[in-house]
């Protein structure tokens, strides 16, 4: 009976020692995004798989970036073109999975006769615009000289924030303005009297043909190596929540409200539909984001981190 005792006490420890083991190379994905039209297609991942993934969400990018560099987290969803300047600095440590994102930036006013940038030329009309140095002006610019608009066609002056501009255009003060979602919602939320008069995916498709990719998730490169069951479930569980997102437009809103990502319910539900949600990966992915780091490097290098990133910034399956 002793021998028996001693025999099963060694079968127990062995096969806790082999539970171990195999679970510590299981780990909690660590998630960092930022909140806003980034973050909308984490809420799922949020409230029904807590126990898998540990998400944070942070409000600007200076709180993001460290994250990424000092491999604090394993995943993060953040602006495509801010993806491209980290991996041009940081040495390619991780690699773009997917594109989540495809249209944010629209122009909003009172004036319901205008419908696209054809309708500006000659008009003399203000645009007020935030984002001056950065991918607003960059697509905006681009757009207006694909369309042969320029200065004496329409004046486009800047503020240097979005909710300033917001606030002043939800007033009254401006008439015309270019604003990334969620201000658009909030504007339009406040004031009635506004619309969405120009889409800029919808230019960004007439020049190319194809979307515009407002941004992505990367995954560490070392996470990749390491973890390739636990990247697939990821890929998989992320795809499903946008989905969600998508297809259950106020669950998800509500959802947003109590995560913090957009914290007013009915606004989060407008903004859902014009941020053009999606899990985009391989191939055309990657054909969407060369397109438009190509137009952001010609527009000023810097956009990008200098260059436009190599191949190897894409994840290949």
């Amino acid at each position: 009976m002793k021998l028996f005792l001693a025999l099963l006490t060694v079968l127990v420890l062995f096969s806790c020692s082999q539970g171990n083991r195999v679970g510590s190379n299981v780990k909690k994905v660590r998630i960092a995004s930022l909140v806003g039209p980034t973050g909308m297609g984490l809420v799922e991942l949020m409230e029904e798989h807590s126990d898998v993934y540990e998400i944070h969400l942070v409000t600007s990018p200076d709180q993001l970036i460290p994250k990424i560099l000092n491999g604090d987290v394993d995943v993060a969803t953040l602006p495509s073109n801010l993806a491209a300047v980290l991996y041009n600095k940081g040495g390619g440590t991780f690699s773009i999975v997917a594109t989540t994102a495809m249209g944010v930036l629209y122009v909003v006013g009172v004036d319901t006769d205008i419908k696209c940038f054809d309708d500006l030329k000659g008009s003399g009309k203000i645009i007020h615009s935030s984002g001056q140095g950065a991918t607003p002006e960059y697509v905006l610019n681009h757009i207006l000289e694909y369309n042969g608009i320029a200065g004496e066609d329409i004046t486009v002056r800047y503020l240097s924030q979005h909710a300033d501009l917001a606030n002043q255009i939800a007033s009254g003060t401006v008439d015309m303005a270019l604003l990334p979602e969620p201000f658009v919602s909030t504007v339009l939320h406040k004031n009635p009297k506004l619309s969405v008069i120009i889409n800029l995916s919808d230019e960004w498709q007439k020049i190319y043909g194809m979307d515009m990719p407002m941004s992505v998730v990367i995954v560490q490169n070392q996470f990749i190596e390491e973890h390739s069951e636990q990247l697939q479930k990821l890929m998989s569980d992320y795809a499903k929540s946008i989905n969600f997102v998508k297809n259950n437009v106020n669950e998800a809103a509500i959802l947003m409200s109590k995560f913090d990502i957009i914290s007013n319910k009915a606004i989060a539900a407008k903004a859902i539909p014009r941020c053009a949600l999606c899990f985009e990966t391989g191939e055309k992915s990657q054909k969407l984001l060369e397109n438009y780091f190509e137009v952001l490097y010609k527009a000023n290098p810097k956009s990008v981190g200098g260059k436009i990133p190599s191949e190897e910034i894409y994840y290949k399956q």
